[in-house]
């Protein structure tokens, strides 16, 4: 993978930034190869948009174990023409992580999957 993503985001963002966009996805279940730029800015993205999310470690992390990023990819190819790649991921990305995490300003669920989002 070309150097250019890393060295984009760690400009705009820092190291920690970067670290944990390649934390999230390389310790996530399954998605230890999804290392590709478009799942990497997709990522990054969805940080810098909802740090509320990102800052809840471990549980963060957890729900990407639910998430094939290399399957949303993979989903949104047949529409790059419309959509770049990293906007359509990140747009997925954030629609199954709110059922887990909370939807942003409504409150983060303190721990359950189960029910209606928080008040």
């Amino acid at each position: 993978m070309p150097a250019q993503p890393f060295a984009a985001i760690f400009d705009e963002y820092g190291a920690g930034h970067l670290t944990l966009v390649l934390r999230t996805i390389t310790e996530s279940s399954g998605n230890e190869r999804a290392l590709k730029a478009p799942i990497i800015w997709a990522v990054s993205d969805l940080i810098a948009a909802q740090p509320a999310w990102a800052e809840l470690g471990l549980r963060w992390i957890e729900a990407f174990d639910e998430v094939d990023l290399l399957g949303l990819m993979r989903q949104v190819q047949p529409n790059r023409q419309a959509v770049q790649l990293r906007a359509a991921i990140c747009t997925l990305l954030f629609e199954r992580l709110s059922v887990a995490l909370g939807w942003p300003g409504l409150g983060i669920r303190a721990g359950s999957r189960e029910g209606g989002l928080a008040a």
